[in-house]
């Protein structure tokens, strides 16, 4: 009903007359198709979640289905029951129960059919709906990050007053954001950084032949910022 108002509305407004619209722009009436339109595509979405159309076309299949088989068997009593005729003993009546057993299997055959296909139907959508409404829950516990890597470039040895880029090589499993902490002999020389890198001159003015730098590690959801989720340490040569 709303898709065929939204059809017919842009040919009825242009011949409204102007007294009836006191003024107000033809073409901005327009806009009422779309609103009808969204009305429709709306009431279809509901549609098609709960499925009233298709339950309905099923209730009616499944009616039809019914009725037959209780035209079939009232036609099938009958017929018995003529036979039976005169012949009121056991053997005469025990077609009759099988009849009336068969048709009560029939029966109940169908309105299970129809009952899981109904409960299928239903279990589908409040299954996509979750999926959509809701998150992904996680099973398992949150695990922290490792480091599989630390490197220098260029790698030692080097000489003093060269600069040199460590890179620490971190992942975690639930690809939470990594924070990096770098220390020169145990004296940190970064803060928490989301970069895995750390530029590092090497002074000319001391006289020490090696040197240890570490990377510490962190995901915000193990351990606080006074401590890591993982470290690792490399030593470096200086040159004379």
């Amino acid at each position: 009903m709303f898709v065929a108002l939204a059809g017919i509305a842009p040919l009825v407004i242009p011949v409204i007359p102007q007294t009836a619209l006191n003024g107000t722009d033809p073409s901005k009436l327009v806009n009422i198709t779309y609103i009808l339109i969204g009305i429709a595509a709306f009431l279809i979405g509901v549609d098609k979640f709960f499925g009233f159309s298709s339950s309905w076309m099923r209730f009616v299949t499944t009616q039809i289905a019914l009725e037959t088989l209780l035209a079939k068997f009232r036609y099938d009593w009958a017929i018995e029951s003529v036979k039976a005729c005169g012949k009121l003993d056991t053997d005469a009546c025990k077609p009759l129960l099988i009849l009336a057993k068969n048709f009560a299997a029939d029966v109940q055959s169908k309105i299970e059919n129809e009952t899981a296909q109904w409960a299928t139907e239903l279990r589908n959508n409040l299954t996509e709906t979750e999926k959509k409404a809701v998150p992904p829950s996680r099973d398992e516990p949150n695990k922290p990050p490792e480091i599989s890597n630390l490197t220098a470039n260029p790698p030692s040895p080097q000489p003093a007053g060269m600069e040199i880029t460590w890179t620490a090589e971190a992942n975690d499993p639930e690809n939470d954001v990594i924070l990096y902490k770098f220390y020169l002999d145990d004296v940190e020389v970064t803060d928490w950084q989301p970069d895995k890198h750390w530029h590092w001159i090497i002074p000319a003015d001391k006289a020490v032949s090696n040197y240890t730098i570490e990377v510490r590690v962190i995901d915000g959801k193990h351990a606080g910022k006074d401590g890591c989720d993982a470290k690792r340490s490399e030593k470096f040569e200086v040159n004379a």
